[in-house]
């Protein structure tokens, strides 16, 4: 089962009354909410006793991200766990203290449009997938994210089903109250290090993903060399690798931002002894990456061309639940 290392939303009850209990009390009324804030409620419950006095029962819901700004109304409104179609085809979840635009086709320029509580903006693309041996320093570009057209396969979760070129692999992206997520599923194995003539005992399997532009984060580094970056109201911390639909123990994700030659992505790196359980229970993918080798992470930057505005021939559509088996490489931004 997935797990997150984050402060997970609570529902906090406090209640009071304002006179002692009674023996005959009235129907209560329906709760009410009295107050709002950006991550509580204040419920009313109103009841009329024997004596007719009347008696008020409340309690205050507590939650990340419960509640945001109406900017037309000046009003407190419930955050709502959902994607729209826009017009232009796009999936546009801005009904929360976060807001997120997702290009039809997820290999378009700055497909990945996150807007923080303060204003700052993520703007993103998924590039590719990588092994890297550290003891070498040489990179194996193993597949590169090319056209597909997302599906909206659940309210707040958008998939774009065969998003890399030489590797049958998923990208999926879920809005929640307190969060955005982008997962990497992998549904084939790319194979092992050693068959790129890597070691696989210091071998990454490793995700990267560009950002444009972007606010500069305060970065904390753990002794294992993980990044937490801290944008201010949103985080981006450690991540998890696990496989969908089993009970195989989770793997660690480890976060690093980085600028590699005048670029700046987020490189996600798991071990690949630690997720070798996971990528041998699936088939072993057809072809080999061996003509994308590099000796260095710059090499492999270079590689990775950047990404065009897609001429829009699609919208995002309502899809099926993808229930296949893979293993996932996430990151999450929590507010």
């Amino acid at each position: 089962m997935k797990t997150n290392s984050w402060l997970a939303s609570t529902l906090t009850l406090i209640s009071f009354c304002a006179r002692g209990q009674v023996s005959l009390p009235s129907p209560a009324s329906v709760p009410v909410i009295v107050e709002s804030g950006l991550h509580q409620r204040v419920w009313q419950t109103l009841t009329v006793d024997e004596e007719g006095q009347t008696n008020a029962s409340s309690f205050t819901e507590v939650a990340t991200g419960l509640n945001f700004l109406d900017p037309a109304t000046g009003q407190y409104l419930p955050s709502q766990e959902l994607f729209e179609i826009a017009a232009d085809g796009s999936a546009l979840a801005a009904h929360g203290q976060h807001r997120v635009r997702l290009e039809s086709d997820i290999n378009s320029v700055g497909s990945v449009d996150l807007a923080m509580p303060d204003g700052q903006r993520l703007i993103s693309n998924p590039m590719g997938l990588s092994f890297f041996d550290y003891s070498s320093g040489k990179n194996i570009l193993l597949a590169e994210v090319t056209n597909c057209i997302g599906e909206l396969v659940a309210p707040n979760v958008v998939v774009y089903p065969s998003a890399f070129d030489t590797l049958k692999a998923a990208l999926r992206y879920t809005y929640t109250k307190d969060g955005f997520e982008q997962d990497v599923i992998l549904y084939e194995n790319p194979g092992s290090p050693a068959d790129y003539g890597l070691n696989p005992d210091t071998t990454l399997l490793e995700m990267y993903s560009e950002f444009f532009n972007p606010p500069v984060p305060t970065v904390q580094s753990s002794s294992d060399k993980n990044q937490t970056l801290d944008f201010g109201q949103m985080q981006i911390g450690r991540g998890q690798g696990y496989f969908l639909n089993e009970t195989l123990g989770a793997a660690d994700v480890n976060k690093t931002w980085a600028n590699i030659d005048g670029r700046t992505f987020l490189v996600e790196s798991v071990p690949y002894p630690s997720v070798r359980s996971m990528l041998e229970k699936m088939a072993l993918a057809q072809g080999q990456a061996s003509n994308r080798s590099t000796q260095d992470r710059k090499g492999l930057v270079a590689g990775l061309r950047p990404r065009e505005r897609a001429i829009r021939v699609a919208s995002i559509k309502p899809g099926g639940t993808h229930s296949k088996s893979g293993a996932v490489i996430d990151y999450v931004a929590k507010n």
